[in-house]
């Protein structure tokens, strides 16, 4: 079946355009083809559970940071011997109307999930290196900086850098004296930020 299918995506993306290409494809472990135009956008084309010979073409977007409706993800199925032509028109009418409308939205808002990801990782650092023997011990979902006791008076440390320039920080001393001067730093970190948002 992979060969038909590829065969067939290979067929259909010169009918789409000039800078559609064909490649192999595996998801949700069905094995198939996915026609890849040089602006990243993807159509996967895999074979339909119970219909062996059915395909079906569904759009692909990036991650981003952003609710994306089942109405927005069209796909077609489609049997995968009619002519290439036939599959090019149906996802011509069918797919590419909504999903060149929204693709280039989704791209953007990934984009910008990421650089606000890059940023929380660089303050989480930055919030890290007050405290020496402070470290980031995990990023995903939200970075995390943890300090465990070793010598001296600071008994623990916890920061969670989450989005929106919201932070859930969590100190614990022995002494009076270590915990302003480590908040006195903490809000100085904080206040050189653009828009500094209130832990």
């Amino acid at each position: 079946m992979l060969n038909k299918v590829l065969r067939l995506a290979r067929q259909t993306a010169p009918l789409l355009g000039t800078r559609w290409t064909a490649e192999p494809h595996h998801r949700w472990g069905r094995t198939g083809a996915a026609l890849v135009h040089a602006d990243g956008r993807r159509l996967d084309v895999l074979p339909v559970d119970g219909r062996p010979s059915h395909v079906e073409v569904t759009v692909h977007y990036p991650d981003a940071p952003l609710r994306v409706w089942e109405h927005e993800k069209p796909s077609t199925q489609f049997r995968a011997d009619r002519p290439p032509a036939a599959l090019a028109d149906a996802i011509t009418a069918k797919l590419l109307p909504l999903y060149n409308e929204l693709y280039p939205k989704i791209v953007a808002a990934a984009a910008t999930g990421r650089q606000a990801d890059e940023e929380r990782q660089a303050f989480a650092h930055q919030l890290a290196a007050l405290v020496p023997g402070a470290e980031v011990t995990r990023t995903d979902p939200t970075p995390w900086i943890e300090y465990r006791p070793r010598r001296g008076s600071i008994e623990s440390m916890k920061v969670q850098v989450l989005s929106r320039g919201e932070h859930i920080v969590e100190f614990r001393y022995v002494d009076d004296a270590t915990l302003q001067a480590l908040m006195t730093a903490y809000g100085d970190a904080v206040r050189q930020r653009p828009n500094p948002t209130a832990p």
